[in-house]
């Protein structure tokens, strides 16, 4: 079990009253200056029994340390099994949250004066006291009341990442009872006679193995590939995560808490992953899945995760790729296997044996599992056995999984508990944030080019916006990396089409990259030209696709070229070959000693589908079209192929799905999205080709419209307007029109603008940053009926200004970076509903919503400001915070509603005409922190979402006659809170909550 156990906590009565633990059968620590002078002392252990004599066998008081042992007179006190704390110790001078003592002071004694524990969750800092030995817990939570609150708590254990780092000693001054000094375990540990009063069994030391493994971690994944970012040096796609990382938005999931009547289409990352445990994320070859696991690996390992990811929080991040755990047949691993697996260095490190196994178990580990799509289809199976066997074992393991969207089936891991959530195309915003972000590191590498740079930034984000064929390109991150390296690399002259981009990008990075660095051809190894060098990746890559794996062994590697290496006419070794291409192409890359594999999945499948086509093994694809693993391959060999080549390509995949029922939806949708890549094509062939278009349209997922999407403009034709469609397929036709993202989509569009399903419109409303933001508007936003409050997104001032134009809308929601542009555009009449997003305000920008009289209820997320207090001027009756500050709003007396989803814990100020309080999580807040509600006389309805039912202390509110509760957990000892907190309580309304029959009889449950 995870220290710290209730079962081991102890309350001391010596010299004074203090805490305790027991950290061994009979054998209890505690601070000196508790018992000294008194010898025997007492103990009050957990389970009652009442006091137990004890005596020191070890005490040491001096500046450096405050700290005691103490024997009860019988063993059989105390825990009878379990594993002894590990002790724990710290290195470095960084600061440490997440550290917990647990003990009992003197704010937790009640009415009677009878103790009660309390728990002191903060910060410890090492850099604190060096001169005088004393690191202190900094508190997270606002500070108790009282002269002396935390007498009583010295001696508590205090605990960081399970591990006992050291012992209350004191409250210091002038710190207004927010911090503790403590002993450090390690001045403990360097006594020899405290060493031989514990015993060896008692002396497990864990010397800050965790904290080691996290920063290794964080400079693991702390970097990305961005391809062509600079040519000038053996690490030039190396780009620090910090600078590379885009918060994407994500689609699905099912139903979103706090959205009252409107559920969003997309969420950015930390959004959409909040409140989940366990994540399947599908996304399209280079669509940022990776890069996205190493963002949570790099910031869960720092502590840096965002509060909205309050279920990762303070999690050990393990990130497995299956192309590597996958290989040569290999089983997958188990808990004490993950390092090796995933080559650290702290692998067998002091400290390790059983550690991974204890923090899984404690529900410790954030597990991040790399591309289903990468293990061989026929080894799927085994790996989602062997997930929910690693789940059973250890159920409280936070989890994702990435997959391409094809690689399994809608509902894969349901049973195991997984929510799937799915990586979106990126809009117009994030691809000019991303081409300012790739412009930002190339002149951090190559600082002499900064105004050649800027120059081709602008032209690029020119283009992007005059060429709709161009921005079509732009929809992931490896295409607009792509891009904005072939940008700079042709002076602005940029392919039009994938396959033309795909090949530029080849000949960039096999010809070019050599040519720009200064380095001769034979300079390193043999000198192969581009035709060479594109020859033998090409086998790497069919043999691979071929044989359904993602990596080769070095020997296997070796054999592929032999094979290949006379027709090319190279007298040159096989491994001479190799490493040429290892360190020169830029294509190949050794992630294992002895393994060998391409940068990215799309370049393998670009060379090996050309390889299939000119070995002629048009029915081996054809054969194999079905197989997800082979989707790409086909696509990029019709684009690859001859005219005649591409005509039999596609007659047998249709073929195929006439012949075959089971897999003729999937088929089709193949052959229809082949078109992209289909530049010639006999007229008979594509009109079979848009008859079996026909066949999958309309899309029957969001997932098949987004898939059907790909096949470009040509689908607008065959999509059907609103008129005879359910809710459900219109939005999934929607979701196709406003993916494909040309400015041919906007007459279908258009018709949907009055439909009766909110979530169709809203659709409509979210994409207008996908297109000409004129056209769009006047054709589709313009037309938008909105009398149930459907939400416009405004993204800058030219957005606002056309609302303007068109009277205002009564619900707007900002997503800009900094302030309210054109927010004084908007008619002062029609706001009634305000949202920000992400955005850095000063008190100046909330100033002026006070323009707009209507404006009742304003919603903050993740926002920057330095004050709330401005918003008492204005009209609003409901503010929902979520993320941002809670300064100043005590001004805000006129509030009727307020809603605070995780938000850092502070006190509640009194605001008196307050009805409705919503709390998120439910226990974030502690008792002391919520005494204001005692005096809000209006208060009417308390909703508490997520979490644990609160620890509500002495809190007694008559006036409250509604519980509402949404995902709440419930446990006997807090439910038995509900009569004395709420004497006037009515009844309680609860969603998607658990064990309602704990809750007491006398009160009516609705369950909506």
């Amino acid at each position: 079990m995870a220290h710290p156990q209730r079962a081991r906590l102890v309350a001391v009565l010596g010299a004074r009253q203090g805490s305790g633990y027991l950290i061994g059968p009979g054998l209890v620590l505690t601070a000196a200056h508790v018992v000294r002078g008194r010898d025997p002392a007492e103990v009050v252990l957990p389970g009652g029994g009442g006091r137990q004599p004890c005596r020191v066998v070890w005490l040491r008081y001096d500046d450096r340390c405050d700290a005691a042992l103490l024997r009860l007179a019988s063993d059989t006190g105390g825990p009878a099994d379990g594993a002894p704390p590990a002790w724990g110790s710290w290195a470095g001078l960084e600061p440490r949250p997440g550290a917990v003592a647990v003990g009992f002071p003197h704010a937790q004694r009640d009415g009677s004066g009878r103790l009660d524990t309390e728990q002191l969750l903060g910060t410890l800092k090492p850099a604190t006291g060096l001169v005088g030995g004393r690191p202190v817990l900094d508190s997270a939570h606002h500070a108790p009341q009282g002269e002396r609150p935390w007498a009583g708590l010295s001696g508590a254990p205090v605990f960081l990442d399970g591990e006992l780092m050291g012992v209350v000693r004191a409250e210091p001054g002038a710190w207004g009872h927010g911090r503790v000094e403590l002993t450090p375990s390690q001045v403990l540990l360097a006594d020899p006679e405290f060493r031989a009063a514990v015993g060896p069994d008692g002396l497990t030391v864990a010397p800050g193995f965790e904290q080691r493994l996290r920063t290794a971690l964080a400079r693991e994944w702390n970097q990305v590939t961005i391809f062509g970012v600079t040519r000038s040096s053996a690490l030039e796609d190396s780009w620090p995560l910090d600078l590379a990382y885009l918060s994407l938005e994500l689609s699905g999931g099912g139903v979103q808490l706090h959205e009252d009547g409107q559920e969003p289409l997309s969420h950015r990352v930390e959004d959409a992953f909040a409140g989940r445990r366990r994540v399947l994320l599908r996304g399209e070859a280079g669509s940022g899945k990776t890069t996205l696991l190493q963002w949570l690996t790099t910031m869960a390992a720092r502590r840096e995760l965002p509060d909205s990811l309050r279920e990762f929080q303070g999690c050990l991040p393990v990130l497995l790729r299956l192309r590597a755990l996958a290989r040569d047949g290999a089983e997958l691993p188990g808990p004490e296997e993950f390092l090796h697996a995933t080559g650290s260095p702290l692998a067998g490190a002091p400290g390790s044996a059983g550690w991974m196994s204890r923090r899984m178990a404690d529900g410790g580990v954030l597990l991040l599992i790399d591309g289903i799509d990468e293990a061989p289809s026929g080894r799927r199976r085994r790996v989602r056995e062997w997930l929910g066997r690693l789940l059973a074992a250890y159920p409280e393991t936070r989890c994702v999984v990435t997959t391409r969207p094809s690689a399994v089936h809608e509902g894969w891991l349901r049973a195991l508990d997984f929510e799937e959530l799915s990586l979106l195309p990126m809009g117009r915003g994030d691809v000019r944030a991303f081409v300012d972000r790739w412009h930002q590191a190339a002149r951090h590498a190559a600082p002499g080019r900064s105004g050649r740079l800027d120059q081709w930034r602008q032209q690029l984000t020119d283009a992007l916006d005059r060429k709709p064929d161009l921005a079509r390109l732009a929809t992931n991150p490896l295409m607009c990396s792509l891009i904005c390296a072939l940008n700079v690399d042709r002076r602005g002259y940029l392919p039009a089409d994938r396959m033309s981009l795909y090949d530029a990008a080849l000949d960039m990075l096999l010809v070019r990259r050599d040519q720009e660095r200064g380095v001769a051809a034979d300079s390193e190894g043999p000198s192969l030209d581009r035709s060479r060098q594109h020859a033998l990746l090409e086998k790497l890559a069919y043999w691979l696709i071929r044989n359904g794996q993602s990596e080769l062994t070095e020997k296997q590697a070796l054999q592929q070229i032999d094979r290949v290496r006379p027709r090319l006419g190279l007298d040159t070794t096989a491994d001479d070959l190799l490493r040429h291409l290892l360190v020169r192409s830029g294509l190949l890359r050794e992630p294992a000693p002895g393994a060998v594999d391409f940068v990215h999945r799309t370049f393998q499948d670009y060379l090996g589908a050309q390889a299939a086509v000119e070995e002629g093994d048009i029915p081996l694809l054809v054969a194999h079209a079905h197989e997800d693993q082979w989707e790409d391959v086909l696509r990029l060999a019709v684009g690859h192929a001859r005219r005649r080549e591409r005509a039999d390509l596609l007659t047998g995949v249709l073929d195929r799905a006439d012949q075959e029922p089971s897999h003729a939806h999937r088929l089709r949708l193949l052959a229809a999205i082949c078109l992209e890549f289909a530049v010639e094509l006999d007229p008979s062939i594509r009109q079979r080709v848009e008859s079996a278009l026909a066949e999958v349209v309309p899309p029957r997922s969001a997932e098949d419209a987004k898939a059907l999407a790909a096949a470009g403009p040509i689908v607008l034709e065959l999509l059907p307007g609103p008129e005879g469609l359910d809710p459900v397929t219109a939005h999934h036709v929607v979701v196709c029109a406003t993916t494909v993202g040309t400015e041919r989509a906007i007459p279908l569009l258009r018709r949907f603008a009055d439909h009766p399903s909110q979530e169709v419109r809203a659709q409509l409303a979210w994409a207008w940053d996908r297109f000409d933001r004129a056209e769009y508007g006047a054709q589709v936003v313009a037309r938008l009926s909105h009398d149930d409050g459907l939400r416009f997104v405004v993204r800058g001032r030219e957005d606002a200004a056309f609302l303007a134009s068109l009277g205002g809308r009564s619900c707007v929601q900002y997503q800009a970076t900094t302030g309210l542009p054109g927010i004084e555009l908007l008619p002062p009449d029609t706001l009634n509903e305000l949202r920000l997003h992400e955005t850095v305000l000063d008190e100046a920008d909330l100033a002026l919503l006070d323009r707009f009289p209507q404006l009742r209820r304003l919603q903050l997320t993740r926002c920057h400001c330095p004050s709330l207090a401005a918003l008492a001027a204005t009209a609003v009756r409901r503010l929902l915070v979520r993320e941002s500050t809670l300064r100043g709003l005590e001004a805000l007396t006129g509030l009727t509603a307020l809603d605070l989803w995780d938000c850092a814990a502070q006190p509640v100020p009194g605001l008196p005409r307050l009805a409705t309080l919503t709390l998120d999580p439910a226990d974030r807040f502690e008792p002391a922190q919520l005494t204001a509600l005692t005096e809000m006389a209006d208060l009417r309805l308390v909703h508490l979402y997520r979490g644990t039912f609160p620890d509500l202390g002495g809190l007694v509110l008559p006036q409250v006659g509604e519980l509402y509760l949404t995902a709440v957990t419930l446990t006997p000892e807090r439910v038995a809170q509900i009569p004395r907190v709420f004497p006037g309580l009515r009844a309680v309304t609860a969603w998607a909550t658990e064990r309602l029959d704990l809750l007491p009889a006398q009160y009516p449950v609705v369950r909506p």
